[in-house]
C-alpha cells in the first residue's frame, strides 16, 4: 500500500495503535498498581515541608502494657490527659477503642472528657456484617468523637484518607479532621463551604476525590476522600512513652500548644499501617498524624494538596508521547544512538514528574507510549529498509562494487521509490567490450571447457570494471556492457569527468590483464585472444524495466548506441596486437574529458552505422 511508504503516516498510525492499546489497558485499570508504585518512589524523592509540624505522639509501648496492664484502665488515661492539659497541649486525641469502661477510674475519665472540648476519641463506623465499635459511652452523642476508618489500596498501602462518611442517617467527621479543625479554630480558621458544597479550611479547598483521580480507575471513591501527599513523610513526629507522661518526665515546653496523639505502638496490638515508600509498616497513630499534618499545612498554605489533570488531559498527554516516540524514530541510528534517544525521553518525563510533584502528571503510561512507539517504529522502518535493501541487491546484485552499493544505500531516497529505481536523465560514460579472437579459441575446446574458460575471462574483466566503480549492465555472449555514472549518478563536471577517467582506466586495465592471460594461454597451447572496447560519454535515461517478479536496471539512449558502435567499428582499423591486445576507441565527448590524463591518437572522422553526422574517433594508447 502506497501510504505505508510515507514515514509520517506510518509514525502516526503506529502511535495511534500504541495509544489505543495503552489507553484501553489503563481504562481497564491494568496500570493502576504500577502507577501507584511509581508514585510511591516519586514521593520518596520529594522534599518535606519546611514548616515544623505541631504534632507530638504519646506511645503506648509493650513496656507500658506490662506496667499498666492490658487493657490500660480508664484511670491511667484520665491521668495522662490531665497531665497533657496541665502542660498546655492545644488539642489531644486518643487513638484507642474504649466502647466499654475499664475500671478503675472510669468516672475520673468521664469528668476529664466532658469538661474539656479539646480532647477527642475514636470510634469505628462499621457495617452490619463487620460490626462497629462505639466511642466511650459518655461521648456517644458529643462532638468529640471521630471515626478512624482508613482506606488501604489493593497492595495495603495507605494513599487516601477520609474526612467524612455516613451510615445513610448520620454524617460523621474523621478523627484527624476534628483535631485539625480544633487546632485551626484557635488561629481563627474555621470550616466554610464552597458553592460546590466542598470543605474550605483557610487557604485550601478539600474537594472529594472524583471517580477517576490519577491512576485510580475502579476504586470505591465513596465518602469524602482526599489523596495523601504526606508533607512530613521523611521525618518522624516527636514522641514520648505513656510512662514518661505519667511519671512527669516530659518537659512542658515539648507539649505546650501542641497537638498530642495518644496511640499504641506495641507490636502485640498489631496496629500497623503501610505508608508509601516504607518497607517496614508504621503504626496507626502515625497515619492519623500524617493526615492531620496534611490538613494543617494545606489550610495554612505551607504545603499544597495533591491535584490532578482532567482525565482527557491525561489521555492527551499519553497520545503526545506516543507521537513523540514515533517522530524520534525518524532520527534513528545505531543501537547506542537509539538507546540514548530512548533514555533521553524517559529522563525528560521523570524530571517533569518530579518537578511538578503537587500535580499528578502520569509517568508510566506516557513512558510506555514513548518506548513502545519508538521501538515499534524502529522495527517497522528497519524491516522496511531490509526489504528495500533486498530489492536493491536484487536489482544490482553482482553488478556494482561494494563502494557503489554503499553509496546507493546511503542515498536511497534520491534514487529509489516503491516501484524500483527512479527514472532519471543522467550524463554517464558507457563501455562496451567484445572478444575479437573468440572463434579460434572456441574451436580448440569442448563446450564445457569453453564455458569454464569464458567464465574465468568474464570474472577477470568484471573485477577490473567494478574496481573502478563501474556497473556491469550485462553480459552478451563474450561481450560486456558497463556504465560509469549510474545508478549513483553525478551532475557536476568533476563527477562526470571522474566517471570518464574510470571507464578509460578500466579499458587499460582490461588490456593489461589480457596481455597476462595471453601468456598463460600460450603456455597451455591456446591461441591468444583480443578485445575491442568502445567508450562514449553523454546523456542517457536510467531506470528499471520489467515487473515486480523480474525487474532489471538499464541505461538507454544515444550514448549507449554510440558506445556499442565504437566497439564494433571497422575491425581492420587499429586492430589489436599482442603488445596492445585491447583496442580502445572513445568518442570526442569522452576524449575532451580524459585527454589531459591519457595518451590518445585521433583515428579520424567517420560516420558511424545508423548515424547521419560525422563523428571524431580517438584511440587510447596508454
Amino acid at each position: 500500500m502506497k501510504w505505508l511508504k510515507n514515514r509520517f503516516v506510518v509514525v502516526s498510525f503506529l502511535a495511534l495503535l500504541v495509544f489505543v492499546v495503552l489507553a484501553g489497558i489503563r481504562f481497564s485499570g491494568g496500570l493502576q498498581m504500577m502507577e501507584l508504585s511509581i508514585y510511591d518512589r516519586l514521593l520518596a524523592l520529594k522534599t518535606d515541608s519546611q514548616v515544623a509540624s505541631p504534632i507530638v505522639i504519646i506511645k503506648e509501648t509493650e513496656a507500658d502494657l506490662k506496667r499498666f496492664g492490658f487493657p490500660v484502665s480508664d484511670g491511667y488515661y484520665a491521668e495522662a490527659l490531665e497531665k497533657l492539659l496541665a502542660a498546655g497541649a492545644s488539642v489531644a486525641g486518643v487513638d484507642k477503642y474504649r466502647d466499654q469502661p475499664v475500671a478503675p477510674g472510669s468516672k475520673q475519665l468521664e469528668q476529664v472528657l466532658t469538661a474539656h472540648d479539646t480532647i477527642f476519641w475514636i470510634f469505628f463506623v462499621g457495617t452490619p456484617e463487620q460490626g462497629s465499635i462505639a466511642p466511650p459511652q459518655f461521648l456517644l452523642n458529643g462532638s468529640q468523637i471521630g471515626f478512624n476508618n482508613t482506606l488501604p489500596d489493593t497492595d495495603g498501602v495507605f494513599r487516601r484518607g477520609l474526612l467524612f462518611m455516613d451510615d445513610k442517617e448520620v454524617t460523621y467527621s474523621s478523627f484527624p479532621l476534628l483535631i485539625a479543625q480544633k487546632y485551626l479554630s484557635a488561629k481563627n480558621i474555621n470550616p466554610e463551604g464552597t458553592e460546590q458544597g466542598f470543605l474550605r479550611l483557610g487557604q485550601a479547598v478539600f474537594s472529594p476525590l472524583p471517580d477517576h483521580f490519577g491512576p485510580y480507575i475502579h476504586e470505591d471513591m465513596g465518602g469524602y476522600q482526599v489523596f495523601l501527599n504526606y508533607p512530613s513523610l521523611h521525618r518522624s513526629f516527636p514522641g514520648f512513652t505513656l510512662s514518661q507522661l505519667i511519671d512527669g518526665e516530659i518537659p512542658a515546653a515539648s507539649l505546650k500548644d501542641k497537638i498530642v496523639l495518644l496511640g499504641s505502638t506495641a507490636p502485640s496490638l498489631n496496629d500497623y499501617k503501610l505508608l508509601p515508600g516504607f518497607k517496614e509498616p508504621r503504626f496507626g497513630v502515625e497515619l492519623h498524624a500524617h493526615l492531620i499534618d496534611q490538613i494543617l499545612q494545606a489550610a495554612l498554605g505551607t504545603y499544597p494538596l495533591q491535584s490532578d489533570w482532567p482525565e482527557i488531559y491525561e489521555y492527551a498527554w499519553l497520545a503526545l508521547w506516543c507521537l513523540l516516540g514515533g517522530l524520534a524514530s525518524l532520527k534513528r541510528g545505531g543501537l547506542t544512538h537509539m538507546t540514548a534517544i530512548l533514555l533521553a525521553g524517559l529522563t525528560i518525563l521523570f524530571v517533569i514528574a518530579v518537578f511538578f510533584q503537587e500535580l499528578w502528571i502520569p509517568l508510566l503510561p506516557p513512558a510506555l507510549g514513548w518506548m513502545l512507539t519508538l521501538i515499534a517504529c524502529v522495527v517497522w522502518f528497519s524491516n522496511q529498509e531490509r526489504n528495500e535493501r533486498q530489492q536493491l541487491l536484487k536489482i544490482f546484485e553482482q553488478h556494482v562494487s561494494p563502494q557503489v552499493a554503499a553509496n546507493l544505500w546511503e542515498n536511497r531516497d534520491k534514487y529509489f521509490d516503491a516501484g524500483g529505481v527512479l527514472p532519471s536523465q543522467i550524463t554517464a560514460t558507457v563501455l562496451f567490450s567484445d572478444l575479437a579472437g573468440f572463434t579460434p579459441i572456441s574451436e580448440t575446446m569442448t563446450p564445457v571447457a569453453l564455458m569454464s574458460w569464458l567464465n574465468a575471462y568474464m570474472e577477470e574483466m568484471s573485477n577490473i570494471i567494478m574496481a573502478e566503480n563501474g556497473m556491469i549492465k550485462g553480459y552478451m555472449g563474450d561481450g560486456i556492457m558497463a556504465v560509469f555514472g549510474a545508478p549513483a549518478f553525478k551532475d557536476d563536471v568533476d563527477g562526470i569527468k571522474a566517471d570518464a577517467l574510470s571507464a578509460v582506466a578500466s579499458g587499460l586495465g582490461m588490456n593489461q590483464r589480457l596481455k597476462e592471460l595471453n601468456l598463460v594461454w600460450q603456455q597451455q597451447g591456446l591461441p591468444p585472444a583480443y578485445m575491442r572496447v568502445g567508450i562514449h560519454t553523454g546523456l542517457g535515461v536510467a531506470g528499471t524495466l520489467g515487473c515486480k517478479q523480474r525487474m532489471e536496471y538499464t541505461v538507454t539512449g544515444e550514448t549507449t548506441i554510440t558506445a556499442s558502435r565504437l566497439e564494433s567499428f571497422d575491425k581492420t582499423i587499429s586492430a589489436p596486437t599482442l603488445d596492445l591486445p585491447c583496442r580502445i576507441l572513445i568518442g570526442e565527448s569522452t576524449w575532451e574529458l580524459v585527454r589531459d590524463r591519457y595518451q590518445t591518437v585521433k583515428v579520424g572522422e567517420f560516420q558511424l552505422k545508423g548515424k547521419v553526422n560525422m563523428f571524431n574517433i580517438y584511440q587510447v594508447i596508454s
